[in-house]
């Protein structure tokens, strides 16, 4: 069972399980519109470490940015930095999707904090050709200043799943139910019993800016920590992207397991990540020791 995470430096919250382990620590980091609760599947199989699943800002339960921030992918550093300093030794990153990408700007930018890091489906942001760049800056100035469009509301948590089932043709209730009642609030103003998203609206808008192909395989070069990337059969990365733009990092090792984007969330497939991860860990401790 997981106990619940909240830290005070950088007022971030999640869910830390296995926390009696002394070892070194997993800070773990969800995708875009999941939250701590994304591990949940996964965490509980990883028990030779404590793991510790954060709500990124403007996720879950953790704050939300103030009016006058964005949500930049390298934005997160900062919080990441508050939170994984305290631990007084290099963690363990586990990161998903967009959860990957703030894991490569924190392992790049600041190496002795990170002892390795593994990428779930994921291969580093998005990003934007030099040639667009004024134009991706135009777009993104301009939705910042679009009213956002008030949360939903649902009567209840079972019209919440439907909501998020039907944007997917692979997720199922049991898969991403615990993210989504973790990303559900009674509803402001609304009828007794309704409940909204606690998700920031500005999380869907256009980025202002991001990196070029070239600024991004150079922060991965940057990654000094061992690196294991453990690509989705049926994810969302085609292999060849996936290899080629992880390729640049000095110790990447290339994994692939059976499932779809949130396979670390499926029963059916995590213990076979748990496997893959629980390996790579012990032999990244074992090189350090």
């Amino acid at each position: 069972m997981s106990q619940l995470f909240s830290d005070q430096m950088s007022g971030l919250h999640g869910l830390d399980w296995h926390s009696q382990h002394a070892g070194v620590p997993v800070v773990a980091l969800h995708g875009w519109l999941d939250n701590a609760a994304s591990f949940s599947a996964l965490a509980p199989l990883l028990s030779n470490h404590r793991i510790i699943a954060l709500d990124l800002p403007g996720h879950g339960k953790s704050p939300w940015k103030g009016t006058d921030a964005d949500y930049s992918i390298w934005g997160y550093t900062d919080v990441l930095w508050q939170v994984c300093q305290q631990f007084g030794q290099p963690i363990h990153l586990l990161s998903h999707s967009m959860g990957s990408a703030t894991a490569m700007f924190l392992s790049a930018a600041f190496p002795e904090l990170v002892k390795s890091v593994v990428m779930l489906d994921a291969a580093g942001p998005l990003t934007t050709p030099e040639d667009r760049l004024a134009n991706q800056l135009r777009e993104g100035v301009l939705a910042q200043q679009q009213l956002v469009r008030p949360s939903r509301k649902f009567a209840d948590f079972d019209q919440a799943l439907s909501a998020r089932l039907r944007g997917s043709s692979v997720l199922t209730g049991e898969c991403i139910g615990p993210v989504v009642e973790r990303n559900l609030q009674p509803a402001v103003g609304g009828e007794p019993g309704e409940l909204e998203w606690s998700t920031d609206p500005r999380l869907r808008l256009a980025s202002r800016l991001r990196l070029t192909e070239s600024q991004v395989r150079a922060t991965l070069a940057a990654i000094k920590a061992p690196v294991m990337a453990i690509r989705a059969a049926d994810g969302l990365i085609p292999e060849a992207m996936f290899k080629d733009r992880l390729g640049v990092i000095d110790d990447c090792r290339f994994v692939e397991c059976s499932g779809h984007h949130h396979f670390h969330l499926d029963a059916s497939t995590a213990p076979a990540i748990a496997e893959c991860v629980s390996a790579f860990w012990l032999e990244v401790e074992g090189a350090s020791a």
